[in-house]
């Protein structure tokens, strides 16, 4: 009976080893580099169900403002790009987050619906 105990037991180690999930290089808290950056201050990103999950929070006074959380297309977790869209009230915004050399990058281009012109731009995030 110990023996089928042992046998057991490490054959239930060995497979909780095999299938715990392995973190994307996307995954974790990241802040802006440039902390003076008028647009967002810092990111989340998480991987469940095939889909990142990013919330952001943009520069606001006295505290940052709270965009929410959106989820990708289904996706797999060892991409290195991820693409979202915002649709807010006056502007839709599509993003592009693109992991390299480190460091987070999201490029957004805003797409206002009053008839401003579109405008894009990146900016850069280290992990917490």
């Amino acid at each position: 009976m110990k023996t089928i105990l042992i046998i057991l037991v490490s054959l239930a180690a060995s497979w909780s080893n095999e299938i715990s999930p392995i973190n994307s290089t996307l995954e974790g808290l990241w802040t802006n580099e440039n902390t003076e950056m008028p647009g967002i201050t810092k990111c989340n990103i998480r991987y469940e169900n095939n889909r990142f999950y990013v919330q952001i929070w943009g520069k606001c006074h006295p505290t940052d403002c709270d965009w929410g959380e959106n989820a990708s297309d289904e996706i797999s977790r060892e991409t290195d790009e991820v693409k979202l869209t915002w649709d807010n009230e006056f502007v839709a915004r599509i993003q592009t987050l693109e992991f390299n050399e480190g460091k987070l990058t999201i490029t957004t281009e805003n797409r206002y619906k009053d008839g401003r012109p579109t405008n894009s731009h990146t900016e850069t995030f280290i992990k917490k």
